[in-house]
């Protein structure tokens, strides 16, 4: 009887056992599967607004966009020219911002010659960063505002492509400047800066005190005061902050509208033979006529600004809870972008270094 008692205590002690491990086991399963059901919503969701944000037709033809920036390319140099026709510009390769900006459109348009731009500025040009403009592909900007200086690397490149000889220069902006508010170019870069760091409220100001400056056909800054010449790359800088503060909070709508009639103006400038996007435009009598010539920075802008995902990720650089769902999704590159890059199956040039 005894015996009997004990091992009916053994079977209750190893049924209790048995239920306690079913029981950690399926409170562990429901914790999972809750962490999991989280993880995938919040991917679900990045995945969502990185694909697009995209509200607005885009005024250029991405096809044409990218063979004029591959046609000037300059495969002695590794880089591209900075212009076709206006001097001193058509005889100069800028490293920054031009092929800083020219390697990331390169990229979002599917060109395997931004390979061979990333790894020149890369190996000789420590990235071609410049203090400003890389706010722009999401790496944080020290001198928006700031002198600017020219520097010239040594002798120049002769290019048996182009039948030319090419100086190969450096914009540098050395110290930031406080007189920001009066360039519709240098607003976007502060806001975005802004933005990046999470003061969503400051990013919305200034996008405010860049639209005081719209007049219906572009921005009204110092630099249109000088001339009375509208810079096309601007329209494209608004563009680019809309969607960074629309990235950061899907409510913000505002100027919504202004944005849309923003592109409606860009597709003039975007209509070139050469298929590049014109720098200027004046506007008379409700017409708008292109000026300038077609130049790298200018198309590089537009690409980023209307098909790549750098806006939407600065956007989300704000949003503190996104911090490590975010972390591998942030605007790439952030160093050196032959890191993310896979070389292509044949690259056709050798950069080389100015000599």
């Amino acid at each position: 009887m005894e015996e009997m008692f004990r091992r009916a205590r053994l079977r209750d002690w190893l049924t209790l056992l048995l239920v306690v491990l079913v029981l950690s086991e399926t409170l562990l399963y429901m914790d999972l599967l809750q962490r999991y059901t989280q993880l995938q919503r919040s991917f679900s969701e990045l995945h969502s607004i990185l694909r697009g944000i995209r509200p607005f037709r885009t005024p250029f033809n991405a096809s044409d966009v990218k063979a004029f920036l591959e046609a000037q390319y300059v495969p002695e140099a590794g880089l591209l020219r900075a212009a076709t026709i206006a001097v001193p510009d058509a005889e100069r390769i800028y490293v920054a911002s031009d092929n800083l900006l020219a390697s990331r459109a390169l990229q979002v348009l599917g060109s395997q010659i931004a390979y061979n731009v990333c790894r020149t500025l890369d190996l000789y040009y420590n990235g071609g960063f410049d203090g400003q403009h890389e706010i722009l592909i999401g790496v944080r900007a020290e001198h928006i505002g700031g002198a600017t200086g020219l520097v010239v690397y040594n002798k120049t490149i002769y290019s048996e492509k182009f039948g030319m000889e090419f100086t190969i220069c450096r914009e540098v902006h050395e110290t930031g400047g406080d007189s920001y508010d009066k360039y519709a170019d240098l607003i976007v870069y502060v806001a975005l800066k802004r933005l990046m760091s999470g003061d969503f409220e400051e990013a919305k100001t200034l996008m405010d005190l860049l639209m005081d400056m719209w007049d219906g056909y572009g921005f009204r800054d110092t630099a249109w005061e000088a001339e009375n010449l509208y810079e096309s790359y601007k329209l494209a800088l608004a563009v680019y902050l809309w969607r960074a503060l629309n990235a950061a909070k899907p409510s913000y709508t505002k100027y919504a509208d202004v944005i849309a009639r923003i592109t409606e103006i860009a597709y003039y400038v975007c209509t070139d033979w050469k298929r590049g996007i014109r720098t200027h435009y004046r506007v008379v009598d409700g017409r708008v006529i292109p000026e300038g010539d077609c130049n790298v920075e200018t198309t590089s802008i537009y690409v980023l600004a209307y098909l790549s995902d750098y806006p939407v990720r600065i956007g989300l650089m704000s949003q503190k809870n996104w911090d490590k769902t975010v972390e591998d999704f942030r605007a790439y590159p952030l160093t050196f972008p032959t890191q993310t890059l896979n070389a292509p199956k044949k690259v056709h040039e050798k950069p080389v270094k100015a000599s």
